[in-house]
Formats: structure tokens, C-alpha cells, sequence
């Protein structure tokens, strides 16, 4: 994947799921932190997001994803940013690549 790209997975919270699609704005080596100044907002819509993600995430062993999602419908819904487990990511257009980690 590389920035710019269109991903999905699912993400579960509170004993909910749900199918999550953004747009990757960086892209975090293995073995380092993510850092604000290394991502690239210029892909996504709009540059309001909302506070959410926290650097003092620790490092993980493979390469991993800081993706923008949209969180609402309306045009001043901000964007939230989260770094998802990468073996979950798919293509937005794949139809089948998160349903393999999942099941139904």
C-alpha cells in the first residue's frame, strides 16, 4: 500500500462491529513511532481531524498504516486518525480481503 490508497477493515468496539474506509496518509517503518510531521494530509479532503491519536504508540515489528477516516455524513464531519493492525488492511475495492480475518 502507499499513501493515497483507499483501505478498509473492520474494527470492533463495545462488542459492535464495523467496517472502517479511509485513505492512508503515511506510513509508519518497522521497528519506529509514528509522527505528525511524516504524515501527508495533502491526500485527504480536508485537514480538520480530530485529536485523537496519540504518538506514544508503541513501535510494531512490521510496517504499518496511519489512515484518515471520515467520522459522520455531513460536509463538517472531521477526520479521525488510527494505525489499524496491517494484516486487517484491504483495498476499498476488495471485495473479500477483510471477510478472511473476520468471517461473517
Amino acid at each position: 500500500m502507499k499513501i493515497g490508497d483507499r483501505v478498509k477493515w473492520y474494527s470492533q468496539a463495545n462488542a459492535t462491529k464495523c467496517i472502517k474506509v479511509g485513505i492512508v496518509v503515511g506510513i509508519v517503518p518497522a521497528g519506529e513511532q509514528p509522527r505528525m510531521g511524516k504524515l501527508d494530509f495533502s491526500v485527504v479532503p480536508t485537514e480538520r481531524h480530530r485529536r485523537n491519536f496519540g504518538l506514544r504508540t508503541l513501535p510494531r515489528n512490521r510496517e504499518s498504516y496511519i489512515v484518515s477516516v471520515k467520522e459522520g455524513v455531513t460536509d463538517k464531519a472531521k477526520r479521525v486518525l488510527y494505525r489499524p493492525i496491517h494484516v486487517e488492511l484491504a483495498d476499498e475495492t476488495d471485495e473479500e480481503g477483510i471477510w478472511r480475518w473476520w468471517g461473517d
